[in-house]
């Protein structure tokens, strides 16, 4: 009976133990990797974490690639043809590259307080697509970009791109 007793609480006791515990985990471990972004912005380096993976845009063959650290309160969105290549990047070109800088969602709640964002369009630059294949697509760009609104002019420098297809 003691015997019967001890084996019933070991088995208990393991099942606690075995069902009990989970691997702790944090938000990042679930997270997809889907490569880098990087940049310097007047001189100054960053790195931006790409929350998807690269996209086809309107299904007009052209692609799409955004980056985001909300840390550094800094996201970049850059659109470009879909073949490997040199692309001047500005008002009037078909590549374009948006930078955002400043308080904006989903780094915040999306009506929170904040002085918001200060958004920067490309107006003379390039991107250069080196590699694109099933995997990943790789590039790099610069850019000089204006602020919404005109007035202040900031310098987009060294953008490396390496990030995963859809």
């Amino acid at each position: 009976m003691k015997t019967n007793l001890f084996l019933k609480i070991t088995l208990i006791g393991c099942l606690l133990i075995c069902f009990g515990c989970s691997k702790d985990s944090t938000e990042e471990d679930n997270e997809i990797n889907y490569g880098t972004v990087q940049l310097k912005i007047n001189g100054s380096a960053t790195v931006l974490k790409p929350i998807t993976p690269v996209l086809e845009f309107y299904n007009d063959g052209t692609y799409s690639i955004g980056g985001i650290n909300c840390d550094d309160s800094k996201q970049i969105i850059l659109h470009f043809p879909s073949t490997m290549g040199t692309y001047s990047c500005g008002k009037l070109e078909d590549s374009y590259a948006s930078l955002w800088i400043g308080d904006f969602f989903p780094c915040t709640d999306l009506f929170g307080d904040g002085p918001g964002a200060v958004i920067y369009h490309a107006i003379e630059g390039s991107v250069t697509i080196s590699e694109i294949s099933e995997q990943r697509v790789r590039g790099t760009y610069h850019f000089i970009a204006e602020s919404h609104g005109g007035g202040e002019i900031i310098s987009v420098s060294d953008g490396v791109f390496n990030v995963l297809r859809e």
